[in-house]
């Protein structure tokens, strides 16, 4: 399982590869695949729309591989027994350049590193739709039955609650089992499937858990407008920068 995304732009600047916004002789020498250009922009305008800048192409092309990497762990760990584990290419880089890594030449981590981390993690919770229905797994690695407190959410994007159920649920080892499913029109009550979202948490031993389901594509998503402030506050060593 592969997914080809840019280095951290620190990385390239560090190196000079704006060459690469062009995909220039020096950018394509350290490429294996001739077609990446055409292959990253295509997926990129259909799953997120078209980059503004070369920092958004950067910023798209991680998460891309983020959110392709969690989709296809997740839906390869739902399959078990038929799929009894994966492996994805590749963690790190021999030297700067557009590759498969989720971590870059330097040692920083894109956004594929944390959700492959979390997609890996021992118990997870996956949603998909089958059918005309919302079906919530539960896929467990742990070789002993674990009891766990589950939460099931469903809510749109100003925060309003549509569903929301809190139940305690022992996920039996080494399985995938569907532990919760609703007719997908009834589940979200009249709201439109690109206003929505699934959040599914476990309470078990290890951190909490947090895993989100969106039922259409990033760029269909009707995301209300964000409001923020931004403060920046500066020392002698340092300086910090605060969003809110």
């Amino acid at each position: 399982m592969e997914y080809e995304n840019y280095q951290i732009r620190r990385n390239i600047d560090s190196i000079r590869l704006y060459e690469m916004k062009n995909f220039s002789l020096v950018a394509t020498t350290r490429i294996k695949d001739i077609n990446i250009k055409e292959v990253l922009t295509k997926y990129m305008n259909e799953n997120y729309g078209e980059a503004k800048d070369f920092d958004s192409y950067i910023f798209l092309s991680q998460q891309m591989q983020a959110d392709a990497y969690k989709k296809a762990i997740e839906a390869q760990r739902r399959a078990k027994p038929f799929c009894m584990g994966t492996l994805y290419w590749q963690m790190n880089d021999t030297w700067p350049a557009i590759t498969w890594s989720t971590m870059d030449y330097d040692g920083f981590r894109k956004p594929a590193w944390y959700s492959t981390n979390a997609a890996y993690r021992p118990l997870i919770l996956s949603a998909t739709t089958n059918n005309g229905n919302t079906e919530v797994f539960a896929v467990s690695d742990y070789l002993k039955d674990t009891v766990v407190t589950i939460r099931i959410h469903l809510l749109d994007f100003y925060g309003k609650n549509i569903f929301d159920s809190t139940f305690t649920k022992k996920i039996t080892a080494n399985s995938s089992e569907i532990i919760f499913s609703k007719n997908t029109g009834k589940f979200l009550k009249g709201n439109e499937l690109n206003k929505v979202v699934l959040a599914m948490y476990i309470k078990d031993d290890e951190k909490p858990y947090r895993n989100l389901f969106y039922y259409v594509k990033t760029k269909e998503l009707a995301l209300p407008p964000v409001k923020y402030k931004t403060t920046l506050r500066q020392s002698a060593v340092s300086t910090r920068g605060t969003v809110r």
